[in-house]
């Protein structure tokens, strides 16, 4: 066996045989991994610790950085561990950080052998903190996240961006009619561990730091794990974003009336049902007869779902009256709809509404 390092890792290369093409043929491999070579993924507590020291970084500042009570910001399981990291942080321009004396106190007892003899902990405060430095650095990196470029070298790697994000909103869709401050963590992003299980280690904290630091959709007011529930992490969020908030409040089918007088009001990728009733397309208003606008009031309550005709033929939709299941309104709204299409296309560029034939329409923008 040939251990060869790789600058990730050390490869474990089976040699049968000194050829020397055989160890110039390795070479080459690796040469090429380095010209491939990706991002890798953070450790989930490197991504914690970079987004406490940007959006809090008075948290570290306070008193000694100690591992029986820090140990989680750094994911050491050792005094020297931690020390690691600490120097590590400092060589990166992170931070700067020195030892201090800590007193150690026994409430209550005498010490016994064990703690009498041995060493007291240490405690390391942090001089300097360059936030800019690490604000800039993390949002690359999330950047990255959001674009698919991290790589991992172990068997398993997450699910990209699009398949992470959705299921934020959908935890966040379900609180947010219940909670003025959506407050979610791990688990009701992806689950009980006891009832799903990820090849993978959950990108937690790449999925909640990434709507502030590259999308600008809310604030975080605070951030940790829950060491007193399994170590859960947690987020405490504030919506800042009113799109996105309209946007959350669809997903979780809750989406209220602007007043108890106006219609409600839906929006979708730049489309929006007003409360006025116009339809509208990023700000400019679709020329549409009533019948039409209410085809797409139907439409923006449920983006992306596939709509059954029974929605539009009931008469809640207002579309028919009380025409509900008439052979006369279903002609109709066979007719009704490529119309609605056609003036969709003109102003999206693209199709943008797909018939699944005896089933429904589904409205779906690809951008």
């Amino acid at each position: 066996m040939r251990h060869i390092n790789t600058g990730l890792d050390f490869l474990i290369v089976p040699l049968r045989t000194t050829n020397c093409a055989s160890v110039v043929n390795v070479m080459d491999i690796l040469d090429n991994m380095k010209v491939m070579k990706m991002e890798m993924y953070w450790d989930q507590h490197k991504v914690f610790l970079m987004g406490i020291l940007s959006l809090f970084p008075d948290v570290l500042k306070a008193k000694p950085i100690m591992q029986n009570s820090h140990w989680y910001y750094f994911g050491s399981k050792t005094e020297d561990e931690l020390v690691q990291k600490l120097y590590e942080y400092e060589r990166d321009g992170y931070l700067e950080f020195e030892t201090v004396p800590v007193l150690v106190a026994y409430y209550g007892k005498e010490p016994d052998f064990d703690e009498a003899v041995a060493p007291n902990p240490q405690g390391f405060m942090l001089k300097s903190v360059n936030v800019q430095k690490i604000t800039d650095d993390l949002t690359d990196y999330l950047e990255k996240w959001q674009e698919n470029k991290l790589s991992t070298i172990t068997a398993f790697k997450p699910d990209d961006y699009k398949h992470q994000s959705a299921k934020l909103y959908h935890a966040l869709g379900v609180v947010v009619s219940r909670q003025s401050v959506p407050h979610i963590n791990i688990e009701d992003v992806y689950g009980s561990t006891k009832t799903n299980f990820y090849d993978y280690i959950p990108p937690f904290w790449e999925v909640v730091l990434s709507p502030q630091l590259v999308n600008g959709q809310y604030n975080i007011l605070q951030m940790g794990y829950d060491l007193e529930n399994k170590g859960r992490a947690f987020v405490d969020i504030e919506i800042t974003n009113q799109e996105f908030q309209r946007e959350l409040e669809l997903m979780s089918r809750s989406a209220e009336p602007i007043s108890d007088e106006d219609l409600e009001e839906f929006g979708y990728k730049g489309l929006r049902a007003n409360r006025d009733g116009r339809i509208t397309y990023n700000g400019e208003e679709i020329r549409m007869t009533q019948q039409e606008r209410d085809v797409m009031r139907v439409f923006l309550r449920r983006p992306e779902e596939l709509r059954p005709k029974e929605v539009f033929t009931d008469p809640e939709a207002n579309i028919f009256s009380y025409q509900r299941g008439s052979k006369d309104s279903n002609s109709k709204l066979g007719r009704l709809i490529p119309e609605v299409h056609k003036k969709l296309r003109a102003v999206i560029g693209d199709k943008c509404i797909y018939n699944t034939p005896g089933v429904g329409w589904l409205l779906k923008i690809n951008t």
